[in-house]
């Protein structure tokens, strides 16, 4: 993963490979998303196709700060931290769920609220993607697939 803030440059980390030293841990699969936190750029997150949420440190990439792997159970499509505190984050997946994860600690992803929403895009759409209010860690908007077709928030 190329991870980039305005301050540093860009980094490269390799993050893609699975890490024997670390006990039961899964191969990541594909990367589907980074996202760099808002305020502390040591921090960024990245989702996969195998359905977990990864928080990593840039001073310490060697293994992960967290593995969210109980959030989703398909590939995750977005993961991005609020713009407001950084203190959350949301994931939306395959398996037609959004997730909000806690990060107050800065060690630990935390599902702190679930959603149901019809995510499946098909084929040949771009795959959704969450924005966040600027001004709220809580409100966000995101398109959706059921009829009639709207933006739910």
């Amino acid at each position: 993963a190329v991870v980039s803030t305005q301050s540093t440059g860009t980094r490269t980390h390799s993050v893609t490979a699975s890490y024997p030293e670390v006990e039961d841990y899964r191969s990541f699969g594909s990367l589907w998303c980074v996202n760099c936190h808002p305020f502390d750029e040591n921090y960024f997150v990245t989702g996969s196709n195998n359905g977990t949420v990864t928080l990593w440190d840039d001073r310490q990439t060697k293994e992960p700060l967290d593995v969210n792997d109980t959030a989703h159970s398909k590939s995750v499509s977005s993961a991005v931290f609020d713009l407001a505190t950084g203190n959350s984050l949301v994931t939306v997946a395959y398996d037609d769920l959004i997730c909000r994860l806690g990060f107050k600690d800065k060690t630990k992803l935390v599902t702190e609220e679930t959603a149901r929403h019809m995510n499946e895009t098909g084929r040949w759409l771009t795959k959704f993607q969450a924005e966040w209010y600027p001004k709220s860690d809580t409100v966000f908007a995101i398109g959706s697939m059921a009829r009639p077709r709207r933006l739910e928030f």
